[in-house]
């Protein structure tokens, strides 16, 4: 597996606010920039936010090559709408063959439903489908420092999901970016914890649906490794 030279991931959406102008809705959207290749993972629930928001940063989302969809709820597929009327060549990946996929596909896009637990997508990224009741899958990126995850919502659980990536890649992962979907059970905060350590984790960005308990817990006990993030936030690796 070759190595991604540099990612930028700037976020969105997100339902935790950023600097204004920029519009807060519930759900998320990353626009990833992996060497010369641009993509979206996820796309909020909305075709106006994400175009308000992207013209609001600077970008253009005509650069989007592809769009992986990490699971079928519609805080994470709603703004294909925008590609369908702006973009309706482009390629989309689902996690399963939802409803909404034939319908998606009906009107141009090339959909492709991803069959096997690990999919290879380019000579640096892999997509990763978890089977759980909610269908789920991931963005692995290789990089010089490790692995880059990005997650949409974390249904298969965050810590058994990264444990997953850590022991078939055999890589540590550098960073977790994305939705985790936590209560305030801290009895599992701290075995996320404990797994981030033990593989390696050194940037961890909770997202949408991880909640305020888990950031603020995170940000006491992870010091350092934690990262505020939010709707306008860039992060760049390495």
């Amino acid at each position: 597996m070759k190595q991604a030279q540099q990612i930028k991931i700037t976020v969105l959406i997100d339902n935790n606010p950023g600097p204004k102008p920029l519009i807060t809705r519930w759900g998320l959207s990353l626009f990833v920039e992996v060497n010369n290749i641009a993509f979206l993972f996820d796309t909020g629930p909305d075709p106006e936010a994400l175009e308000y928001n992207a013209n609001a940063i600077g970008i253009n989302l005509d650069k989007i090559e592809f769009i992986i969809i990490s699971h079928m709820h519609f805080d994470h597929f709603g703004g294909l709408s925008y590609f369908l009327n702006k973009k309706p060549d482009i390629t989309i990946y689902f996690p399963e063959d939802h409803y909404i996929v034939s319908q998606i596909g009906s009107k141009g896009p090339r959909v492709v439903v991803t069959s096997n637990a690990i999919n290879k997508i380019s000579e640096n990224m892999y997509i990763v489908k978890f089977k759980h009741f909610i269908i789920e899958q991931c963005v692995i990126i290789n990089t010089a420092v490790g692995l880059i995850m990005l997650v949409g919502c974390s249904h298969p659980k965050i810590e058994q999901m990264s444990t997953y990536i850590y022991e078939h890649f055999k890589r540590k992962i550098y960073a977790v970016i994305g939705g985790f979907h936590l209560g305030s059970d801290i009895t599992r905060l701290k075995r996320i914890i404990e797994t981030f350590r033990r593989i390696g984790v050194q940037e961890v960005y909770p997202l949408h649906c991880s909640g305020d308990v888990a950031r603020e817990f995170f940000e006491i006990h992870l010091k350092q490794v934690y990262k505020d993030g939010h709707v306008g936030t860039k992060i760049v690796i390495p």
